[in-house]
């Protein structure tokens, strides 16, 4: 059954977490080792829930920020969630400073979303820092009356 829609009148702010890091912060991985993000742990890609989303909330952008070069040969970063492992970034090698825009959106917002990152890098780090910034709203969430009826 068809509704008739009226026009939107609330309206929201936009929301940021952030999570900022270096290279021999540590941190327990996804398989329950505490590992670092370049200093001496190298190899295999280590996967790190990095920010939980609050329920409804819908990705609109971000980045994936190198506010430090990381010096290895390679240093590869995913950004997603359980769900597809790149959803927000893919990348090749991401280890110059610099920062790269978040590529998907998250178009549900049915559920409350683990952000997770992945990191592999092929040897160790003696420098870097990153920062990653996701932006979202939240999907019914009224802030502010706008305009008139």
């Amino acid at each position: 059954m068809a509704t008739l829609k009226k026009k939107v009148r609330a309206s929201q702010d936009v929301q940021a977490a952030i999570f900022t890091f270096n290279f021999d912060d540590t941190m327990v991985s996804k398989a329950g080792v505490t590992c670092d993000f370049g200093a001496t742990t190298t190899g295999a890609a280590n996967v790190f829930e990095i920010m939980a989303l609050p329920k409804g909330a819908r990705v609109v952008g971000g980045q994936f920020e190198r506010l430090v070069a990381f010096d290895t040969a390679a240093y590869t970063v995913l950004i997603g969630d359980s769900g597809d492992t790149d959803r927000y970034l893919a990348s090749a090698d991401l280890k110059a400073a610099g920062s790269s825009d978040l590529l998907k959106l998250w178009g549900s917002g049915t559920q409350t979303v683990t952000v997770e990152m992945s990191i592999a890098n092929t040897d160790a780090c003696t420098t870097g820092q990153g920062r990653v910034t996701v932006l979202f709203v939240i999907d019914d969430k009224g802030q502010e009356i706008t305009g008139h009826a």
